[in-house]
Parts: structure tokens; sequence; C-alpha cells
């Protein structure tokens, strides 16, 4: 009696593609029949290949020059940042044309173009924006007074602190460049608070540098710095 043959069960290998591949090959029909695309795409190869060039595209198209300003500051290379910055913003709308001018500004600043910083950030108009977007234009000047030795000029600005943004990078500038203005001044009491103020958003590297200048603030107070008898309204700073 001949031996019955087992069945075998052939496995299927399903190929999932992304789906915003997918998107991309329903449409190269369509690209082809409208002579969009170069004739003669027959090959697997040749539609892979259109594929990516057209996703290559797309995400080119979204974050060009913003991505290569950032590598250009990654590297160092400040000065052309900016000038990429300023460019980028010519062709922008408001808000992000102030925004991409300010990140301009700040580059100059770091490469220690004070002048174009300032030029950059003074020819900013900023009524009707967003209170981040005056406070960074506040901040960057501040810094360039600061740079150019003209501490009293930034100890002047002034923000309530229900006006301060939530964005700890700008407010930790905002009272580091009050704090170092302060100490140029001998004005150890007020410096020490804005030393205080900025402990909130500074990095655990940053908070011993940080606890250094605000003990060495604290050391020679004037008397009418100390303003005996009086208290101040900030807690943290009251604690020291």
């Amino acid at each position: 009696m001949p031996l019955a043959t087992p069945h075998i069960r052939r496995k299927r290998y399903v190929i999932r593609m992304p789906y915003h591949l997918k998107s991309v090959l329903v449409l190269i029909p369509c690209i082809l029949a409208t002579g969009c695309v170069i004739q003669g795409i027959t090959k697997k190869t040749d539609v892979e290949a259109v594929v990516e060039t057209i996703v290559k595209d797309d995400i080119e198209a979204k974050a060009p020059a913003l991505s290569q300003a950032d590598l250009l500051l990654r590297e160092g290379k400040y000065k052309l940042a900016a000038e990429l910055f300023i460019t980028q913003s010519d062709s922008m709308q408001s808000p992000l044309r102030e925004m991409y001018r300010l990140r301009g500004a700040d580059a100059f600043l770091k490469s220690g173009d004070t002048i174009r910083a300032r030029s950059v950030a003074q020819r900013i108009d900023d009524s009707g924006l967003d209170l981040q977007t005056q406070f960074h234009k506040k901040i960057v000047l501040a810094e360039v007074e600061l740079a150019i030795g003209a501490p009293s000029r930034v100890t002047t600005i002034h923000i309530p602190s229900s006006a301060i943004p939530e964005d700890p990078l700008l407010a930790k500038r905002f009272h580091l460049a009050r704090a170092r203005s302060f100490e140029k001044l001998e004005r150890g009491m007020k410096a020490a608070k804005e030393r205080v103020l900025a402990a909130t958003y500074l990095s655990e590297e940053e908070q011993n540098a940080n606890e250094h200048y605000l003990w060495e603030n604290l050391k020679l107070p004037s008397m009418a710095e100390l303003g005996v008898g009086q208290v101040d309204k900030n807690r943290a700073f009251a604690g020291w």
C-alpha cells in the first residue's frame, strides 16, 4: 500500500512597507501617466530610486537652511551661521522672520561681532510679537552692552518675574547678564540676588560656579545695600 504524501503548507511572507512610502508608490503611476517623470521606468530599482528622490526632496523642502545653520553653530562657525539665519529670515513672514533674525543676532554675539549683533537686534520690530520674542531681543541687547563694557545700561533692563517666559535658557541668560553687570559695578547684594534667581535654570555643573560667585558677592556688601531692618521679598535670596 503506497504511503500517503504529507500535505506541506507553504508559509507566506509579507513585507510591510512604511505608510509614507506606500502613499508615494500609489502616486507613481499617476506621475508616469502625466509625463512628470522621465519615460522608460520599468525596473524595480528605477522605481525605488524615484521613491527615494521624492522622499528626500520632501524632507529637504521642509527644513533646509535652519538645520544647516544649526550645524554651523555646532561646528563653531558662528558668523556663517548668523549670515545664514539673516538670509533665510528675508523670505519669511512674521513671527518666524523675527525669530530667525534674533538667532542670527545671537550667533553674531557668539562670534564676538557685537556691532552686527546690536544692529540686527535693534532693527527687529517686536511690537505685537509674543512676550518670549520681546524678551529674547532685550537679552541680546543686554549681553551686547555687557560685552562692550556698559554694564550700567544692563541694570536698567528690568522685567517682572511674572512676565519672564518659560524658556529656561532665556531666563538664565537674563539673570546672569544682570548679575555680571552688578558685579562690574561692585553692587554685590544685587548681583547675588540675580545669581539666586538664575540658580533655578542652571545645570549641576553651572550651579557650583554660580554659588562661588554668589558667596563672593555676599562677602563685602555696602551698608546701603544691606538695608538694615529690611527683609528681601525673595525668600530664596533672604535665606542667603
